[in-house]
């Protein structure tokens, strides 16, 4: 491209930044520092020497350019990954290397089990990416992953499920939202509420929204964001009702929020794999590991 090497983990990073609308989102999926994000989005832009984004009040705007690098690395990405988790194979003896997908959302949950176990053991090799779960399904489908955190059992007919746990959901708002005085909810009791949603991309979204219908009502989703500086001010702000998963309620620990379980929803958490697909000992092992954590929460 113009003369120059893009470096392809740029391009990765980037393709997260356009899925979140937020450097502070796409950061915690990589995961890093949102600084160390910044860098590499700009390192990017100046090998193309082209625009990728526009900050706004209302969040990232992704240019012309950006848009069109979006299409050219949706094309290249999966060749990419698949040349990856050949090579580390390859490093690994071919036998012990296991690439593992998060759906957005999940890898918070497990990051410290996972980091545990890389931290403390040369073999097997682990990879781990983050993805919305419509495209790690997909892929997941093709042979790029060997396993994957799901929120639930996809619609796949090609994939096995393992389920591992529900788990809680959280309400946050403002202390001055009449509702703070509750202690518990019921989805019907937001019924009047704006809702403050991490957008239609997110499994999450889509799993809150089903529910809400199930229960009787049309959820009023005011602003959709990944961004949780920008999830706090608009609860500061008493904007709207947000949501928040276990391991994420610190963020939320203010003077002036509050929060508490939803009693009728609960996220269905679990690991997916091909149909016919042989686990290997190290696979096995990593799903023993990652059930543990999450059972003993």
């Amino acid at each position: 491209m113009r003369g120059r090497i893009v470096n392809l983990e740029n391009l990765r990073y980037f393709q997260l930044l356009y899925y979140h609308r937020s450097f502070s989102a796409a950061a915690e999926a990589v995961p890093m520092t949102k600084q160390g994000l910044r860098k590499s989005i700009h390192s990017l832009e100046s090998q193309l020497k082209t625009k990728l984004y526009l900050g706004t009040q209302e969040g990232i705007k992704i240019t012309e350019s950006g848009e069109r690098l979006y299409q050219f690395f949706n094309e290249v990405d999966p060749a990419y990954r698949c040349l990856v988790s050949d090579l580390v194979r390859i490093d690994s003896d071919n036998s012990l290397a296991v690439s593992l997908g998060f759906s957005f959302g999940t890898f918070s949950i497990f990051q410290k089990p996972i980091t545990d176990y890389i931290d403390t053991n040369l073999e097997p090799s682990i990879v781990t990416t983050s993805l919305p779960e419509k495209i790690l399904v997909r892929e997941l489908e093709a042979g790029l992953f060997d396993l994957a955190v799901t929120w639930g059992k996809s619609d796949s007919p090609y994939l096995e499920y393992h389920h591992i746990a529900e788990i809680s959901f959280y309400v946050v708002l403002n202390k001055n939202n009449p509702l703070s005085s509750k202690s518990e909810f019921l989805l019907y009791d937001l019924k009047e509420e704006s809702l403050i949603s991490l957008g239609s991309f997110h499994k999450l979204h889509n799993l809150l929204e089903d529910a809400c219908l199930q229960a009787g009502f049309t959820p009023r989703f005011r602003y959709c964001t990944c961004e949780l500086p920008v999830i706090q001010t608009y609860l500061d702000q008493n904007a709207g009702v947000g949501f928040s998963l276990p391991p994420d309620l610190r963020f939320f620990s203010h003077d002036t929020l509050v929060t508490a379980p939803l009693l009728d929803f609960k996220l269905p958490i679990g690991i997916s794999y091909r149909k016919g697909h042989n686990l290997i000992p190290s696979e096995t092992e990593i799903i023993d590991i990652l059930s543990d954590a999450l059972l003993s929460q």
